[in-house]
């Protein structure tokens, strides 16, 4: 399940189709928003109450008062995250450690110090979150063992290999940028102008500049090959508008269900004969 604040809600889309099919998920792989995804999904596996409860999260955030209670000053970057992985553990229902759950779980984030990928398979779920959501200059970098881990995104957005020796099935799945056209690049400017209040000026703020930025650069393209190799895999294309729109949630389900319900023949033909 991929990475991106709204590219990883796509996975409850399939999700739900698996539910219907009745074809049990065996294990989960998650980066980012997919990881928190996955996460939601262990403690309540029920794909439609799962993404009612994300609506309500965002539906409710209030992403000023997170940046003024997490603001991180004098560190490796704007904001601690506690505030935010405090409002994530509600969201959840609670903690639990990844090498216990019911459904097999793995988080990806990066090395910071080596560049390379790290999947986290035990230990506390949360931390293992915190860890993959650490866009650098965002969240400060997240402390494990002799280095620190930052965004699974930059080295792996789709963490599809994660589960290669899991001996089932696996089904990619993120949703990948469309190019917007001119009105939809004025209604955004429009966005910009309206919505950041704590910027001075007019210009977006420096947050959100940060994760646009970085999210064009590590991931649409990363992404695309690293799926290039499952014909099955599930990528449906969605607005830059819509993507950086989180009150969206339903609509991004709905949009997982039906690019999975298109591709259901090409998963079908891979399960076994005792689960089709």
């Amino acid at each position: 399940m991929g990475g991106g604040l709204p590219f990883g809600v796509v996975s409850l889309g399939l999700l739900r189709l698996l539910e219907e099919k009745e074809v049990p998920v065996r294990a989960m792989a998650g980066c980012s928003m997919g990881a928190i995804v996955g996460a939601a999904y262990i403690r309540n596996p029920n794909a439609f109450e799962v993404a009612e409860l994300l609506a309500d999260f965002f539906d409710n955030l209030s992403p000023r008062k997170l940046m003024l209670r997490d603001l991180g000053l004098f560190k490796p970057g704007l904001l601690t995250g506690k505030s935010m992985m405090d409002k994530v553990e509600e969201l959840i229902g609670g903690d639990f450690d990844l090498a216990e759950s019911e459904i097999s779980m793995v988080v990806n984030a990066t090395d910071l110090l080596r560049g390379t990928p790290v999947f986290l398979r035990e230990g506390s779920a949360l931390d293992a979150i915190r860890a993959s959501v650490s866009m650098p200059g965002i969240f400060t970098p997240w402390a494990y063992g002799d280095t620190y881990l930052v965004d699974g995104g930059i080295t792996c957005p789709v963490p599809a290999c994660a589960l290669e020796d899991s001996g089932w099935p696996i089904i990619p799945v993120r949703a990948l940028r469309k190019l917007p056209d001119g009105d939809e690049v004025a209604r955004e400017k429009e966005h910009f102008d309206a919505d950041h209040e704590l910027q001075f000026g007019k210009a977006p703020a420096i947050i959100y500049v940060l994760w646009r930025a970085l999210g064009l650069i590590q991931q649409d393209d990363f992404s695309r090959q690293l799926m290039e190799d499952f014909p099955h895999a599930i990528a449906p294309r969605i607005s830059m508008e819509l993507s950086g729109n989180m009150k969206k949630i339903r609509e991004l389900v709905e949009i997982g269900y039906d690019e999975s319900s298109r591709i259901w023949p090409k998963i079908e033909a891979l399960l076994p004969a005792r689960e089709r």
